[in-house]
């Protein structure tokens, strides 16, 4: 089923870019000068810049509804005003540095026969982002080109939770230094296209919203029914990947991408691991949304986008648990190759101080532990006096097993795992937001509550920029 939803879906957007100057006739085009696009991807919020058309440019006059981070112009790098920037004939680049600091006051993973934590409550970790971009127009090299990379040094560890989705996401699971993303797109103005190949993160690109940014758990970034196979090319695990981007209309995108589907996760001590040689496998995704202005405008920003992936590889079915069985989990003898599901994106700006997002995903249950997620949440900003920059997030996500996951494993999971999350980003001078951050995990990981308590954890974030 998900398999026919993939191919109704790539067939549908590609008739809808066939036949886009006659569907679209109403709708004015961007001019050659909207295409160029928001050149810099932002690793210091990890979510980047996901509105489509990036390159209309909020005028003077709108009100700003962003999240607060140290000073930067809209294209979300250096300004004049920013300490630390350098550019020079087409070349920028800049650093970061982010500390997360988290401690689990009740909960967590426990000790057998034992109410106390099995391993460290409290821990420090961070990354020190590098980022720099060349544009070969501004160098006068040719137009409409861009190279971009990216590299990440990690360090410290997060405490042990044991959940699915990951308190932060900014840990990478080992000290380490590696190039996250390292590409070249060219834009095509006339037809309002471009294309990137390269390293690159499959969340800067898709399954995005832009009120997601302030929340820290990793789990509002990406649905874990995609996550869970360990094929995503997304940080800190990176790979090759094609992606093409299309304007049907001022205020409606397509894109489509073909990934590399081995992210090098076994490969943390190398600072780029790309292998070819393996198996025919690959991850394809497609993307179609209608956005409607950008999120610092005064009239309201809104988007809701539908998405699908396939996964070409082989996938293990789930057995019924026939009699005693001392196996944790139940899979089928014979693989079968492929594997996909859908997702839907919805934001919208209810005010020019409030913002209100959703998401969901689905996946086959037959080959997926996990199958359904949800996260929804909100932005409140300028709600304390005097600190009309400041941002308030109140989030949920909510992850389920598949119903032939229980099946195979009766009595031994929870049906769902729930995380509640509450954060407030304020930036403190013109290169330092400081964050404190709660969360609420309710059946961490599924798992048996004798292995496993309902979690709180509390923590703060430190963000500074060079």
């Amino acid at each position: 089923m998900i398999i026919r939803l993939l191919t109704s879906l790539l067939i549908t957007t590609l008739a809808c870019l066939a036949y886009s100057p006659a569907i679209f006739a109403e709708l004015p085009l961007s001019s050659e000068e909207d295409i160029r696009p928001s050149l810099t991807r932002d690793p210091f919020q990890r979510s980047r810049d996901s509105i489509p058309n990036r390159d209309n440019r909020p005028t003077a006059n709108e009100v700003s509804i962003e999240i607060p981070t140290p000073t930067r112009d809209d294209n979300n790098f250096p300004t004049k005003e920013t300490a630390g920037q350098a550019t020079t004939d087409g070349f920028s680049y800049e650093f970061a540095a982010t500390v997360d600091a988290f401690s689990i006051t009740a909960g967590g993973i426990l000790k057998p026969d034992s109410n106390a934590h099995e391993q460290d409550s409290s821990s420090v970790f961070g990354v020190i982002d590098l980022v720099a971009e060349f544009d070969t127009e501004k160098s006068n090299l040719w137009n409409n080109g861009l190279f971009f990379i990216y590299t990440a040094l990690t360090f410290g560890a997060a405490p042990t939770v044991g959940d699915l989705n990951g308190i932060s996401d900014k840990y990478a699971g080992a000290n380490s230094l590696r190039i996250i993303e390292a590409w070249y797109e060219h834009n095509f103005p006339y037809s309002h296209s471009s294309f990137l190949f390269g390293i690159q993160d499959f969340s800067n690109e898709f399954y995005q919203t832009i009120f997601t940014k302030p929340f820290l758990n990793n789990g509002f970034r990406l649905g874990k029914p995609i996550r869970s196979h360990g094929n995503v090319s997304t940080y800190p695990y990176t790979t090759l990947g094609l992606r093409f981007k299309s304007s049907l209309s001022k205020n409606s995108y397509l894109q489509i991408a073909i990934f590399d589907d081995e992210p090098g996760k076994d490969a943390l001590d190398k600072v780029i691991d790309i292998n070819l040689n393996h198996r025919d496998s690959f991850l394809l995704v497609s993307e179609i949304g209608v956005t409607k202005n950008r999120p610092e405008s005064i009239n309201g920003y809104h988007k809701i986008a539908l998405g699908a992936w396939y996964l070409k590889d082989e996938q293990f079915g789930f057995r019924e648990n026939i009699g005693e069985s001392n196996e944790r989990y139940l899979l089928a003898e014979n693989p079968r190759s492929g594997n996909g599901g859908v997702y839907l994106l919805a934001e919208t700006s209810v005010t020019k101080n409030i913002g209100m997002f959703f998401k969901h995903g689905r996946a086959q249950k037959e080959f997926n532990r996990y199958t359904e997620y949800y996260t929804a949440g909100i932005n409140l900003k300028g709600i304390i006096p005097e600190r009309d920059d400041d941002v308030i997030a109140l989030g949920m996500v909510h992850t389920r097993h598949s119903d032939a996951f229980m099946a195979s494993n009766p009595d031994k999971f929870f049906t769902s795992e729930t995380v509640w999350e509450i954060t407030y980003m304020t930036k403190v001078t013109q290169w330092l937001t400081i964050q404190p951050d709660f969360q609420y995990i309710q059946q961490p990981s599924m798992t048996s509550p004798l292995e496993q308590a309902n979690t709180a954890v509390i923590g703060m974030r430190a963000q500074a920029i060079f």
